[in-house]
């Protein structure tokens, strides 16, 4: 009598641990948007640093694709703080599974099976957010490019060699002038 109750109380316990899982389901639609919008982000910013990375844009130019780059980092940061919801989710998932079982224990092969793919699911999310992350950093990089580009144009504006002081004509054209 008391192993059939123990029996009853085990498949309850695991009825609602189920149902829990369930209940905490994480949305994959937003797990793969996240990671879709990700690539579309790395993408974008692959174009615009080859823009900038070809040093052959004039002021308007590197202005643009500093509002690009500024966009994209916000993008990088909005993904990021998106693809935190379904990992916490997963990772909560996770934790309401248990501990993995230590040497010389069995887990079920549904648990087992629930934590590989809770497991994977995670490794993915993490691996989203963290593309966010590198996407933002690497837009950061390129604005950094591009300032130092802007300033070597201007330095280069302002130290170009054109009429000497010397020279009739500089003083010809500032009394015209």
């Amino acid at each position: 009598m008391t192993a059939r109750l123990f029996i009853r109380i085990i498949w309850a316990a695991f009825f609602l641990l189920s149902i829990q899982v369930c209940a905490q389901a994480y949305d994959e639609v937003k797990l793969k948007e996240a990671e879709r919008m990700a690539t579309l982000l790395q993408a974008q910013l692959k174009s615009v640093a080859s823009r900038v990375d070809g040093g052959t844009l004039q002021d308007e130019a590197l202005a643009a694709q500093r509002v690009t780059l500024e966009k994209l980092r916000a993008a990088a940061t909005v993904g990021a703080e998106k693809a935190a919801g379904p990992l916490s989710e997963i990772a909560s998932q996770v934790t309401g599974l248990g501990p993995p079982p230590v040497d010389g224990q069995q887990e079920t092969e549904a648990i087992a099976a629930q934590r590989k793919e809770l497991n994977a699911q995670l490794a993915r999310a993490t691996a989203a957010q963290k593309q966010y992350v590198l996407i933002g950093l690497e837009a950061e990089q390129a604005q950094a490019r591009l300032t130092n580009q802007q300033r070597s144009q201007f330095l280069q504006r302002i130290f170009k060699a054109d009429r000497s002081i010397l020279n009739p004509a500089l003083w010809v054209g500032t009394l015209d002038g």
